[in-house]
């Protein structure tokens, strides 16, 4: 390596023809420099678009800055491998042929690196989304605190899984290579390698990259995306950690988890698409057989894990069942030694209410966990004036949540009615749960998709009939006769908000009022319902419009 240039960049791409200006373009634009500072390898990968010709018309205009590989498609390692043996860079990228960075991207890493050089191979900086999918990574926490060399034995969750936003450091790339045995979490494993050289991360807060998801593959279809990764990424990277450091750093633990946290998750008749009964069987023999090199705190700790995800591995880890303890108040959830969550905290998810005469009906349901049929499980909804009203509950449970073939959380759906509601100007209504004789309020409310308001949603309500219904919390807050003063405080609302979508909605809602009395037509929407598929919604509406019925 010659260090002609500060960077170089190698872009493996496959017909992305539609956004390789885009890329190249954010290069182009650097302010480091492009001519005087980076080199950009182009590898086609066998591209059957025009991508690879539009390769060649940019090596053509920039020939001493940007190389052209051209060959046969065998995946994103083996190509970013075929851009290695042509690094002319200080530094190297993975910039992906259809994303961008930040003008000053480039500018503000090579600065990091004078500074830091001597303690970290990687530089990162925060990742966005673009395209059909927007805003923060998950993992851009890291970035809170500023630029900074993060010490990743003390600070483990702060760990770069991505090679795409990650600047490397040519001499640490010296006889590296890509697993070419892997399609996915390829970048995941290189970024674990390198970072163990030095346990150490550094960090720019000030530049952006922007990476685009996309219209989302089917990546659970594919046998690539089971077994492979366990056993070429997960496994072997753990096989690396023992035999250089005699351990497993907790950084690489929760890097491995964040790639495996969904396969993990993943349910049973989702793996015997990919899989025979018998390998579906070795691949969760292997998944469960991994459990012992996890720490438990990494696992709890884990923040793409779930409380019932949590409960479940380490229940799978330790070959133990979750128990319930008595809290005041509450009932707390523990597996092993480890308190996992408090019962409040599981949601309750409402689907729908409505009012039929003097009755007002609600149904949803709430979730488990720990929990069995045996547990004398009961339900209740209060008024507002203190007197719970006991819910019908429907059986089966439903498993809400599975991993594997197993059921990791339930399900228990409820209907419950408040009557005699005429005589009432208010209601509050919450719901209570009881297990074992406690009885403990819920605290997550969840509103489904035919639930008439959003949680949330500040100065929003819905009306039915002469009532008007919102949310507080974990409260749903009935008013009669309260509309038209809540509709002005609304509008007000909205009309003093900035932006003008605040200002489009608020003359919608005023022409839809100054409309309403010359169109009194009900409008009714009909669709099967969201947890009964086999409702059917056609069949209704037919009935509806043949005989005028609607009730």
């Amino acid at each position: 390596m010659d260090d002609k240039f500060v960077f170089s960049v190698i872009m493996a791409v496959y017909n992305s023809a539609q956004y390789l200006e885009i890329s190249v373009g954010s290069l182009l634009e650097q302010e480091i420099g492009f001519k005087e500072n980076i080199q950009l390898i182009l590898v086609d990968d066998g591209s059957t678009d025009e991508t690879g010709e539009l390769c060649d018309s940019y090596g053509e205009e920039y020939p001493n800055n940007i190389l052209v590989i051209h060959k046969e498609h065998s995946g994103i390692a083996a190509t970013r491998n075929a851009g290695l043996a042509h690094i002319r860079g200080r530094y190297v990228s993975f910039m992906d042929s259809d994303d961008k960075m930040s003008p000053n991207a480039l500018s503000e890493v090579a600065g990091f690196f004078e500074e830091h050089g001597d303690e970290v191979d990687m530089v990162s900086i925060p990742l966005y989304f673009m395209g059909t999918e927007k805003g923060a990574h998950p993992l851009n926490h890291k970035y809170r605190a500023g630029s900074r060399v993060i010490d990743l034995e003390t600070e483990y969750v702060m760990v770069q899984t991505s090679c795409s936003s990650a600047f490397i450091k040519a001499d640490a790339m010296e006889g590296f290579r890509f697993d070419d045995r892997l399609s996915y979490a390829e970048d995941s494993k290189a970024c674990l390698e390198i970072l163990m050289r030095k346990n150490a991360l550094g960090v720019v807060s000030g530049a952006k990259y922007y990476y685009r998801r996309g219209i989302a593959r089917k990546f659970n279809k594919e046998e690539e995306w089971f077994l492979p990764v366990v056993r070429y990424f997960a496994q072997d990277i753990f096989r690396q950690a023992e035999e250089r450091l005699g351990r497993i750093p907790k950084f690489v633990q929760y890097g491995v988890m964040y790639i495996m946290h969904r396969r993990y998750k993943q349910r049973y008749d989702v793996l015997r698409r990919v899989y025979s009964e018998e390998e579906a069987a070795e691949y969760i023999s292997q998944c469960c057989g991994m459990l012992e090199k996890f720490d438990d705190d990494v696992i709890l700790c884990h923040e793409q894990l779930q409380s019932e995800f949590r409960c479940f591995l380490l229940a799978k880890k330790h070959h133990v069942q979750p128990s319930l303890m008595q809290a005041k108040g509450d009932i707390g959830i523990q597996c092993g030694e480890h308190f996992i969550a408090f019962l409040s905290e599981e949601p309750v998810r409402l689907e729908f209410l409505c009012m039929e005469g003097n009755t007002l009906r609600v149904e949803g349901y709430a979730v488990f966990l720990g929990v069995g049929e045996r547990d004398n499980v009961r339900i209740y909804l209060e008024d507002g004036q203190g007197e719970r009203i006991p819910c019908c509950l429907e059986l089966p449970w439903l498993v809400h949540q599975e991993a594997m073939g197993e059921a990791v959380a339930v399900a228990v759906r409820f209907i419950g009615e408040v009557t005699d509601i005429a005589n009432r100007d208010q209601l509050t209504i919450k719901v209570f749960t009881e297990v074992r004789g406690i009885l403990v309020e819920r605290k997550n409310i969840v509103l489904g998709k035919f639930f008439p308001v959003v949680k949330n949603w500040d100065k929003f309500f819905a009306r039915i009939g002469k009532w008007s219904v919102w949310t507080k919390g974990n409260q749903i807050l009935l008013n009669k006769n309260g509309g038209i003063l809540q509709e002005f405080d609304r509008m007000r609302y909205l009309w003093k908000k900035s932006g003008t979508s605040s200002g489009k909605v608020t003359f919608y809602r005023l022409m839809s009022h100054l409309a309403r009395p010359f169109f009194p037509k009900e409008i009714w929407l009909i669709s099967d319902r969201v947890n009964k598929a086999d409702d059917n919604g056609e069949a209704l509406f037919k009935y509806m419009h043949d005989t005028g019925k609607k009730e």
